[in-house]
C-alpha cells in the first residue's frame, strides 16, 4: 500500500498564494535559456537538441514549458515541450543521440485535415526526385534540396504525401507544400533562398487543438504548491499526468482560504487522470502537489450544448478518468459498465453539466460488469465520472 506523505507541505494555503505573488521572478540557471518573445524557458537535453538541430530556423521559439503527456502513438506518458515547428520527447530509456525524439505532428496534421487523402497531388519527378518505398512517395526539387540539408530522416521523417496545393491556416495564402511525418514544406517564391522553403508552425496548431481551451497548465517536480490560478463556478475538468513509473502521487484543490475542494489524484506509478469538480465559487485556488518525479495538470471548464444523441455511444479509459460531455435526451438510458480485469475498485457515476449527480452506474468492488437503467430528467448534456484500478469501458442505449 502506498503512504501518503504529508509534511511542510501543509501550511496555509493564504500564505502560499502571497508567496506566489511576491516571489522574486526566477533566473535563468546554467544549461537553460529563457526566450522573451514567449517567457518559456528551454533547458537540459532539450535545450542541446534545439541548439544542434537548426535553432530558430528548424525548431521555432518554445511556446510551453516542460510538461507531462500521454503519447496517442504507444499511449506512454514522456516529458515533452512544444516549439512552434516541432514537439521534443524525452526518451530517457534511449541512449543519446535518441534520447531526444520529435512527435509525429506531420502525420497527426495530416490525418486531422485529410483523412482520405489531400486532393490534387503531383509526384514530383525532376531529375534528381526520390521514391520512397516505405511510403509510395518521391521527394524532388528545392523540397528534397531542404529534405537533405536539414536534418532528413531524423529530422522531418518519411514523406507521407506528394506536392500540392494548400491555403495557410495562419494567413491564408495558398502555398505549394509536402506533408513528411514530422513536417510539413512549404515553398514560397517571393523569398530569397534559403527561406524559400519555410516550415508550417505544426507544434503551435498541435498545442491550440491539444491545450487551447485550457483555463491553466501546471507544471513542476517532486512536492509543491501551484501558482493560484481563477475558476468560475460551475464545472471543472482536472487532468493530471505523470511519466514516472514508480512513487507516490497525489494532488488536492484547494481554495485560497486554505479549505480542500477535491482530491484529483491518488495512488502511484505512471498516471494520465481526470477528475470532475464541481468548483462552488468564482475565486482563486491553488493545488497541492505531492509527487517523485515531474507532473503536469490541465485545467479546463469545458462547455458543450445538447444535441440530439445516437442510440448508442461508447466510453473508454483507464484509472481515474471522466468521459468527455455528451449528450442525453429525457427518459430511461441503460448503462452497461464493464471492466475486464476484475480490478478491486470500479465506481461509476453520471453527472450533469453542472458536476451534479444523476445517477449511479457501477459501485461494486471486484464486479466484472454491471447493467444499470437511470431516468434522464431532461434533454440535456452529461459526462460520467469513473474511478478504476485498471482498464473499463461504458456503453449506453437509449
Amino acid at each position: 500500500m502506498v503512504t501518503r506523505k504529508l509534511g511542510s507541505l501543509l501550511i496555509p494555503l493564504v500564505l502560499i498564494v502571497c508567496a506566489a505573488v511576491f516571489a522574486p521572478a526566477a533566473q535563468a540557471q546554467g544549461g537553460s535559456r529563457t526566450f522573451p518573445e514567449t517567457g518559456k524557458t528551454v533547458g537540459g537535453t532539450f535545450l542541446q537538441y534545439w541548439n544542434r538541430h537548426g535553432g530558430l530556423a528548424q525548431q521555432g521559439l518554445p511556446i510551453s514549458e516542460e510538461i507531462q503527456e500521454t503519447s496517442s502513438i504507444d499511449s506512454k506518458t514522456y516529458t515533452v515541450q512544444y516549439f512552434e515547428r516541432a514537439v521534443f520527447e524525452q526518451h530517457p530509456e534511449n541512449q543519446p543521440p535518441y534520447n531526444v525524439l520529435l512527435s509525429l505532428l506531420g502525420v497527426f496534421r495530416y490525418q486531422q485535415k485529410y483523412p482520405q487523402g489531400a486532393p490534387n497531388q503531383v509526384p514530383n519527378n525532376e531529375p534528381n526526385s526520390r521514391l520512397f518505398p516505405e511510403t509510395g512517395k518521391r521527394l524532388g526539387g528545392l523540397f528534397r534540396t531542404y529534405w537533405e540539408s536539414h536534418g532528413g530522416l531524423a529530422q522531418q521523417g518519411l514523406p507521407i504525401s506528394e506536392e500540392f496545393d494548400e491555403v495557410s491556416d495562419l494567413n491564408g495564402q495558398t502555398y505549394k507544400v509536402q506533408y513528411f511525418e514530422r513536417a510539413v514544406f512549404e515553398y514560397h517564391p517571393e523569398n530569397q533562398p534559403p527561406y524559400n522553403v519555410l516550415l508550417s508552425q505544426l507544434g503551435t496548431f498541435r498545442q491550440r487543438e491539444k491545450y487551447g481551451s485550457l483555463n491553466a497548465q501546471l507544471s513542476g517536480n517532486n512536492n509543491q504548491n501551484t501558482s493560484p490560478f481563477t475558476l468560475k463556478a460551475g464545472l471543472a475538468l482536472f487532468q493530471s499526468v505523470r511519466s514516472a513509473s514508480s512513487g507516490y502521487f497525489y494532488i488536492d484543490v484547494y481554495d485560497t482560504g486554505g479549505n480542500q475542494i477535491a482530491t484529483i489524484a491518488s495512488g502511484s506509478g505512471s498516471r494520465d487522470l481526470s477528475v470532475a469538480v464541481k468548483i462552488p465559487i468564482d475565486g482563486t485556488y491553488v493545488l497541492q502537489v505531492q509527487s517523485e518525479g515531474g507532473w503536469t495538470v490541465n485545467v479546463s471548464q469545458p462547455q458543450a450544448g445538447y444535441a440530439p444523441p445516437p442510440a448508442s455511444q461508447r466510453w473508454s479509459n483507464k484509472y481515474w478518468n471522466a468521459t468527455p460531455l455528451f449528450s442525453l435526451h429525457a427518459g430511461p438510458v441503460v448503462f452497461h459498465a464493464l471492466i475486464p480485469n476484475n480490478s478491486t475498485n470500479f465506481e461509476a457515476t453520471l453527472l450533469n453539466q453542472n458536476r451534479e449527480f444523476i445517477g449511479e452506474l457501477q459501485n461494486q468492488a471486484g464486479a466484472p460488469e454491471q447493467t444499470t437503467t437511470v431516468n434522464i430528467p431532461a434533454d440535456g448534456v452529461y459526462l460520467i465520472q469513473v474511478y478504476s484500478d485498471g482498464d473499463w469501458t461504458v456503453d449506453v442505449q437509449q
